[in-house]
């Protein structure tokens, strides 16, 4: 439900943590809800390849190597995103993300992308812009507020984030519409 209403307040992005000897750590994600996993991620990665061949196919246009290069394609895809992600935070000086956790945030965007998919194979161009541009600027929200809690706990700043922060954040924000339009109108 977060990753289709991220703006609601009533989440609070805030991670779980626990005593262990020697520190702390963050909690499971079957104990936090906002725990990263890559469970959603990869379904949803499932879901993209394998809506991306419906598609094809009931347009007559399907080949069995077609799904292997779709795999491929939203891998290489995923790793950009990733790599995207991951500037950003090193050009905030931000070290303390583990790349399984930032693999899984820039993971979560596949879940809108499918949705995008069977939205413009439905309801045609409308439904695909409109379902799009809501998926994509959910995932904007959702990834802004979860990296501004990161960059906020790296940094220490407890008022807020400095103007620098605010506007990389937002160019990540922007990334989305473009990342989510190209994955999502291969197949449709």
């Amino acid at each position: 439900m977060m990753l289709f209403v991220p703006y609601l307040s009533k989440w609070t992005f805030q991670r779980m943590h626990e005593q262990i000897a020697g520190g702390q750590r963050y909690r499971p994600p079957a104990v936090d809800e906002n725990a990263p996993d890559l469970f959603i991620p990869l379904m949803g990665l499932w879901s993209y390849v394998l809506l991306s061949c419906i598609v094809l196919a009931l347009k007559h246009a399907f080949k069995p190597e077609v799904m292997s290069s779709t795999l491929y394609s939203a891998c290489f895809a995923w790793g950009v995103h990733w790599l995207v992600a991951w500037l950003v935070l090193r050009s905030l000086n931000v070290q303390s993300v583990a790349w399984s956790e930032l693999l899984a945030y820039t993971g979560y965007s596949f879940v809108s992308i499918s949705l995008t998919i069977i939205a413009g194979f439905l309801a045609g161009k409308w439904g695909y812009y409109l379902l799009g541009a809501y998926g994509s600027l959910c995932m904007a929200v959702f990834l802004v507020k979860t990296l501004k809690r990161v960059v906020q706990l790296e940094k220490g700043y407890h008022s807020g984030t400095d103007q620098r922060s605010k506007y990389v954040l937002l160019g990540l924000a922007v990334f989305q519409f473009p990342f989510a339009f190209w994955m999502a109108y291969r197949p449709v």
